[in-house]
């Protein structure tokens, strides 16, 4: 069973499982995390602080941003921890 707990668990490098399957390119994934895990979208993951959105950003992964951004409302304005914004490489 996928739990809010569940979701937001991070791997011991940092990671959460939402970020590990933007990585992937995994939408179906994205979308069951944030649906039936409410995964924290906004989560800062790994030791520069970014998130799902700044991982699909820099991978170009248009429908996965779009998801995070229209159906998720993942914020587009936060700093990662090297004070960057990437939505696109």
């Amino acid at each position: 069973m996928l739990t809010k707990s569940s979701a937001d668990l991070k791997s011991s490098d940092g990671y959460t499982p939402l970020y590990m399957a933007v990585q992937g390119g995994h939408l179906e994934v994205v979308e069951t995390l944030v649906k039936e895990g409410k995964a924290d979208v906004d989560m800062r993951n790994g030791d520069l602080g970014r998130t799902a959105l700044h991982k699909a950003g820099e991978d170009g992964n248009a429908d996965v941003i779009k998801y995070l951004v229209v159906e998720a409302k993942a914020s587009v304005d936060l700093l990662s921890g090297d004070n960057l914004v990437k939505l696109f490489s």
